[in-house]
């Protein structure tokens, strides 16, 4: 079974940040955490994963940083992790980044996707749907 999780890293939360200024964009540190409600996503696909010798896709949108919450979800037991870092998907909407991970996630190939319903720091609740 192919298993595709959708994950988002984010500001750890315990850290202070600001809004740029000039953009007024969040200015994302470099260290980033994975968003808590994504790790039962990840565990979720692994156990739907390991009955069948399939493999587990993580896809994610935003700045890579240094990737210390993707690195987090391969530690945790996924095959692989595809990160769009476009930016000119800087402050894209909902839709747009929707429709970016959904682009991603048809290119591998997948019998099933996991989704959180909103990320920590976003909380729209409608990339998923």
């Amino acid at each position: 079974m192919r298993v595709v999780v959708c994950v988002k890293q984010i500001p750890d939360p315990a850290s202070p940040y600001e809004l740029d200024p000039a953009t007024h964009f969040l200015e994302r540190p470099t260290d980033q955490i994975l968003d808590d409600t994504d790790r039962y996503g990840v565990e979720m696909g692994l156990q739907l994963a390991e009955p069948t010798d399939g493999d587990v896709t993580l896809v994610s949108m935003g700045p890579a940083g240094n990737l210390q919450g993707i690195r987090q979800a391969l530690a945790m037991g996924a095959d692989q992790a595809i990160v769009i870092d476009d930016p000119t998907l800087r402050g894209a909407d909902s839709l747009t980044t929707a429709r970016a991970l959904s682009a991603a996630i048809a290119r591998t190939g997948f019998d099933v996707v996991i989704a959180g319903t909103e990320s920590t720091d976003g909380y729209s609740g409608i990339v998923p749907q």
